[in-house]
């Protein structure tokens, strides 16, 4: 049994989510909040000075990146999640929450053949009595898993692919 992942880049993506923003707001104004000090806040854009935040001002810098934080886990269980996944009985794709998108063995996938989409991105296409699944090309490897569905799916014309 063979798993494959999306690109590198979205782990990478939800680890700036998650850090940058709990960094830059929810732990300093903690740290004022636990030692009591004042949160100094700028006055605004066309005013210069500083003031002490208000209460609101101060739940409002805890608890807005969390908002980030949310679309940074989002995008990890994204990445963690979405898998293709071939063994012998067949190839699977898996979503966001585990659940299954595209499954069919490999004597029912009927054809192949290659879609370019918005911006020039390019997928591969394999389609079966019970759907298709869009391989995108950031794929990692790639290489190995056009290899394996070719070797796997001898019967389908794979010259679409070339």
């Amino acid at each position: 049994m063979s798993r494959y992942r999306d690109s590198v880049v979205m782990p990478i993506v939800a680890l700036i989510f998650i850090v940058v923003p709990f960094s830059a707001a929810t732990v300093p104004a903690l740290y004022h909040v636990a030692t009591g000090t004042p949160l100094m806040i700028s006055n605004g854009k066309h005013t210069t000075g500083q003031h002490v935040a208000s209460s609101g001002e101060l739940l409002f810098s805890i608890f807005f990146p969390f908002l980030f934080v949310f679309f940074g886990v989002l995008a990890f269980l994204y990445w963690k999640n979405d898998i293709i996944q071939t063994d012998e009985n067949g190839l699977r794709e898996y979503g966001l929450t585990r659940n299954i998108k595209f499954q069919s063995p490999w004597k029912d996938l009927t054809s192949a053949y290659k879609r370019t989409g918005q911006k020039g991105s390019v997928y591969y296409v394999i389609e079966a009595a019970s759907g298709k699944i869009e391989i995108p090309s950031s794929e990692r490897n790639l290489q190995d898993l056009i290899g394996e569905i070719k070797r796997r799916a001898d019967h389908v014309d794979f010259s679409g692919w070339d």
